[in-house]
């Protein structure tokens, strides 16, 4: 296998039409009051007469809109109402999360359902429909014996913890009524005892320094994570490195297919013929990715990682040359087939942003060989670069959610990102399976990880100083936000065309 890369635009992107398609119609959806059969044949109707046209514009119109037909049936249903104030007590269904290993613990995750006002009684419909995830402050006594998946009613009022996330505070002296159970299937179980094992490992085999930072890079769990470091990874525009993103899920695959490729390489000749090494090692680090994810609990930005490394894979077992483009277009169909929701998440949004910037502009050296000084230096500067390109490719989204972008970013990323990416997550991941299966067996790995994960949250907290971060404040209406994008879709295309 040629150890040069190959051009990030090679041929036809068939995808990307279908995706921007779905997209639109999914967002679209709730206002657009088509009945889901109606807007289903409609959409397959379309798509014929598109794959029959013979006009220039023809096709590609018709399978835009025969795709946005198929993303309103996905999205159809009533507006959302929106997410309850915290003027007024209100009276809500919710569904528990696992207990929290602390039997003391007053926060739990939760996920909201529906709200009413209070003494409604029944007789009313929900002031809110739901889902959406957070987090649940009670009493520990009133949920402790109430096991995962059980739906309680509470009356309350939402806000917001130092964090930013979601809090549904129960009044004092209101009892927490239970309700049905959903049955917890074994594979769950499974998962959830074995994310209690790593959060045990990782507990014991790691410094109080990096703990939470770790259990938010092998679980999804940001809650240990104190105030003043989120401040400073908020600032310095790295707070993408909290979640599980595609640096980690690449990461994960990466280095699961490259210990795979050097033990099957190993075996006799004539079970290694016709690439079987390449493509087997392929599968199974997508079978790892897979398994991190799942661990994590299948965020949004890890699904769409995984899709795209799912895309890769298939191509690399059949042995087909893959255009990024059209990787990041199928998994864009894959993230919203399984959950139309995500096309109106602001991490959804934020990723394909970024993503694609990266495709469109990132230059990258055309060979990986080389001396190490050589491989060091073409390292940093794709650092540098995708540090840049992140930040200008997600600075109008960020500064219309929160009105600040963050300029620390421009530089921040090209420290963090080798530092708490690259150098930290294989040797947590390895340890964390290590701890999970045997206490002890992958602590040497965790202390490993410990060394940069520890330089890193060094250098995000120096460089969060509010004196070596500044804030850019903006806060662009949305046309001027479609524009830009709109813009930088063009240049694309011109670029390609080109």
């Amino acid at each position: 296998m040629s150890d040069r890369i190959r051009p990030r635009l090679p041929g036809p992107v068939p995808a990307l039409l279908p995706a921007v398609g779905l997209c639109l119609g999914v967002v679209s959806g709730p206002w657009c009051g088509a009945p889901t059969l109606l807007a289903v044949l409609g959409g397959l109707v379309v798509l014929v007469l598109a794959v029959l046209a013979r006009g220039l514009l023809a096709r590609p119109l018709g399978l835009v809109g025969g795709w946005w037909l198929l993303g309103v049936a996905m999205g159809g249903g009533p507006p959302p109402h929106p997410w309850p104030t915290e003027d007024g007590a209100l009276l809500f269904e919710v569904e528990l999360g696992a207990a929290p290993l602390d039997g003391r613990a007053t926060l739990r995750k939760s996920t909201v359902l529906r709200a009413w006002p209070m003494h409604h009684g029944g007789r009313l419909a929900p002031s809110w429909q739901g889902p959406r995830d957070g987090l649940l402050r009670a009493p520990a006594l009133q949920t402790l014996a109430l096991g995962e998946g059980s739906r309680v009613l509470v009356a309350g009022r939402v806000g917001r913890d130092r964090g930013g996330r979601w809090v549904l505070r129960v009044r004092a002296g209101t009892p927490v009524v239970g309700g049905r159970t959903r049955p917890v299937s074994a594979l769950r179980r499974a998962v959830r005892g074995y994310r209690a094992a790593v959060r045990r490992g990782v507990g014991a085999g790691t410094s109080d320094r990096t703990r939470a930072l770790f259990l938010a890079l092998a679980l999804g769990d940001r809650t240990q994570i104190r105030p003043g470091l989120r401040a400073a990874f908020a600032r310095t525009g790295t707070a993408h490195l909290l979640a599980i993103s595609g640096l980690h899920v690449g990461m994960c695959w990466l280095w699961a297919r490259s210990l795979a490729r050097v033990l099957l390489s190993r075996l006799p000749a004539r079970w290694t013929r016709g690439g079987f090494p390449v493509s087997a090692s392929a599968a199974i680090g997508w079978g790892v990715a897979a398994g991190y994810v799942v661990l994590a609990g299948v965020p949004v930005s890890g699904l769409r990682a995984l899709c795209m490394l799912g895309a890769v894979t298939a191509a690399q077992v059949s042995r087909r040359a893959t255009s990024p483009w059209n990787t990041l277009a199928v998994a864009v169909i894959a993230v919203v087939a399984l959950d139309p929701s995500a096309a109106g998440s602001l991490g959804f949004q934020l990723s394909v942003a970024s993503v694609s910037f990266l495709l469109a502009w990132l230059p990258l050296p055309p060979e990986l060989v080389g001396s190490w000084r050589v491989r060091a230096w073409r390292g940093l500067r794709l650092a540098v670069w995708t540090g840049l390109l992140g930040t200008l490719a997600t600075a109008p989204l960020i500064a219309k959610t929160w009105g600040t972008v963050p300029l620390a970013g421009l530089w921040a990323n090209a420290v963090a990102v080798p530092l708490l990416g690259a150098a930290t997550v294989p040797p947590l991941l390895g340890g964390a399976l290590l701890e999970a299966v045997h206490p002890g067996l992958g602590r040497a790995l965790l202390r490993a990880a410990d060394i940069p994960a520890s330089v890193g949250i060094a250098v995000v907290r120096w460089l969060g100083d509010p004196r070596l971060a500044p804030e850019l404040v903006w806060d662009p209406d949305w046309e001027v936000v479609v524009t830009f994008y709109l813009s930088l879709g063009a240049a694309m295309v011109w670029r390609r065309v080109r």
